[in-house]
């Protein structure tokens, strides 16, 4: 996902550009062809899961943890979306960039996706997950924050876009792994959930950041709104990691 990110997007931006956003879709459909034949060739059999039966995989919602961890992915998510969702209009009707320089923009914000993704794994291995998302979520609402001050200064936009950008992904390993722990007995449904959440949070996100488009309210709101949404995000992990997070020993450090 980090290197989709780096490549894919602006790729498929600057293609969409060029031809139209019609012809991505069909460059779309071809790669993925070319993955569900490699997943079929190569992907090793792995065996099943221990079946112990349906109702027990519900079982551990009966805590607040992973309910804590989804919220906190759906409104972390969201809260970034809300500014990522749009960036284009931010970036050439607020910040004042050349349509033409979008993609290099985006190039730059998977590339701060692939390092914050690196940088947050080996946190973990020093730190709890909870503690780790709840440092990266407390700046994602700083940045945005920073973002809502200073995104009419071309270059302090492009920065505090890329920084958000890295800690959207920084915050999906620990995530991750956190409803993991806290799912035993039932970890498809756990990652399943949790899937749905991220992608919970980018609809909420590109949602509720077209708000101040169609309101007609100044561009600083949607950063502003955006960390709002993710402010709860941090809550919802700061809950977790003080009050509900297993007392697990971090993994050795692989550096």
């Amino acid at each position: 996902m980090t290197i989709a990110n780096l490549v894919g997007v602006p790729l498929g931006t600057y293609l969409a550009h060029i031809f139209s956003w019609r012809d991505v879709f069909y460059v779309i459909a071809l790669l993925n062809t070319g993955v569900l034949l490699a997943l079929f060739t190569w992907l090793p059999d792995v065996g099943g899961l221990k079946d112990t039966g349906f109702k027990e995989q519900f079982v551990f919602l009966k805590s607040p943890a992973p309910w804590l961890i989804l919220a906190a992915t759906a409104f972390g998510n969201g809260g970034i979306f809300v500014m990522f969702s749009y960036l284009s209009p931010l970036l050439t009707d607020w910040s004042g960039l050349n349509v033409a320089n979008v993609p290099w923009v985006m190039m730059l914000a998977g590339l701060a996706m692939v390092l914050f993704n690196l940088l947050s794994g080996q946190l973990c291995d020093r730190f709890t997950p909870g503690k780790v998302a709840f440092a990266f979520q407390s700046l994602a609402v700083l940045g945005l924050l920073l973002l809502a001050l200073t995104g009419s200064k071309l270059y302090l936009a492009i920065s505090l876009i890329c920084f958000c950008s890295g800690v959207l992904f920084a915050l999906s390993a620990p995530q991750q792994i956190a409803i993991l722990q806290t799912a035993q007995g039932g970890m498809l449904l756990g990652a399943a959930l949790i899937q749905a959440a991220f992608n919970l949070g980018n609809a909420l996100g590109a949602t509720v950041g077209g708000f101040p488009f169609s309101l007609h309210w100044p561009y600083y709101s949607v950063p502003l709104i955006g960390a709002l949404v993710a402010c709860l995000g941090a809550i919802s992990l700061y809950l977790y990691s003080r009050f509900y997070e297993p007392t697990l020993e971090p993994a050795p450090s692989r550096a």
